[in-house]
């Protein structure tokens, strides 16, 4: 697949997005999947299959700290696996190569390009009605007008979308913030090695409820995000659902 077939100027998803997507939001269904690496964070529901479901549609999510961007991802890539479709607006770190190493499936995903130049709140808002899972930076929420960030929110709410806010920022109070803290790499000895995984401690702040902490690997050595517990002194992964 072309990387250029992926990307979307943002006039052009504003005038047509949402006829095109639109029955791609399901209401009725209340939660999304989470990877399993974040299962334990969100405190999950697990359906038959034991796929973990707990990324609630119509919640706007902000991730921040050293892993804004992997930890982002992380979020959409569940829910895109599972069928939904991701748009990623006007963040240059967030391409096609990161978003499919992540897990993202890039035949589910469009990219936007910055839509600052015109009107963003119109793209938003045509987004949120034929795409459930929006990645936007912070830059381009800060730049908004205080009541249209209310709008673009109140929509996600209505629609059943998710709203993830890439970087932190004041000008939204987001239903979840996950704040990413000190990271370190594993694999690397004195002048030999690579770089196998990351470890990074999460933080989970939900606007009612309490918050909840741990430390993932993110990547993990097979690329996807896995928690992990200490043993002795040792990181373990811990095993997956089934």
């Amino acid at each position: 697949m072309a990387i250029d077939s992926l990307r979307r100027p943002a006039s052009e998803l504003a005038a047509g997005l949402a006829p095109k997507h639109g029955s791609l939001t399901f209401a009725h269904e209340r939660l999304l999947p989470v990877v399993p690496g974040l299962a334990a964070l969100f405190g999950v529901e697990v359906t038959a299959d034991g796929t973990p479901l707990g990324l609630t549609r119509g919640h706007t999510v902000m991730c921040s700290g050293v892993a804004a961007v992997s930890c982002a991802l992380a979020v959409a890539a569940a829910p895109s696996r599972a069928g939904s479709w991701v748009a990623i607006v006007g963040e240059p770190r967030l391409g096609p190569l990161a978003a499919a190493e992540a897990g993202v499936v890039l035949e589910r995903t469009v990219f936007v390009d910055d839509p600052r130049g015109g009107d963003p709140a119109s793209v938003l808002s045509a987004l949120v009605d034929g795409i459930e899972i929006i990645l936007v930076p912070s830059a381009l929420i800060a730049a908004l007008p205080t009541s249209l960030t209310r709008r673009v929110q109140t929509r996600t709410q209505s629609r059943g979308a998710v709203l993830v806010v890439v970087g932190d920022t004041p000008s939204i109070v987001p239903d979840l913030r996950l704040t990413t803290r000190a990271h370190e790499w594993e694999g690397l000895g004195n002048g030999f090695g690579h770089l196998c995984r990351r470890r990074i401690g999460i933080e989970l702040d939900r606007r009612r409820g309490r918050p909840t902490r741990g430390d993932v690997w993110m990547p993990g050595e097979r690329g996807d995000v896995e928690a992990c517990v200490s043993t002795g002194g040792s990181v373990v992964p811990l095993r997956r659902p089934g």
